[in-house]
C-alpha cells in the first residue's frame, strides 16, 4: 500500500494556499527567504509546496493563553 496522499494537492497557487491555512499571502511571501523551497516557479506561476508549508506550521510555538481579567476566562 502506498503512503502517498492522493486526497490533498501537494502544490497550490499562493492564493489557494492562503485560503487553506492560517497565513495570508503577505505572510507567505514573507516566509520565502527564511524557508527555501516553500515557493516554486512553473511556467511563470508561483506555487507553494504544501508539504513544506505544513512543516513550517508544525514548527510554530504554542500560543500562551492568558486569563481575561474582567471575566476570568482564558482568551
Amino acid at each position: 500500500m502506498s503512503e502517498h496522499d492522493t486526497t490533498t494537492a501537494r502544490f497550490k497557487r499562493v492564493r489557494d494556499a492562503a485560503k487553506r491555512g492560517p497565513l495570508g499571502r503577505t505572510k507567505l511571501y514573507g516566509l520565502a527567504q527564511k524557508y527555501p523551497g516553500l515557493f516554486l516557479k512553473y511556467d511563470g506561476m508561483t506555487i507553494v509546496d504544501m508539504k513544506r508549508y505544513e512543516e513550517i506550521l508544525a514548527t510554530l510555538p504554542p500560543a500562551e493563553l492568558k486569563p481575561n481579567a474582567a471575566t476570568k476566562e482564558i482568551v
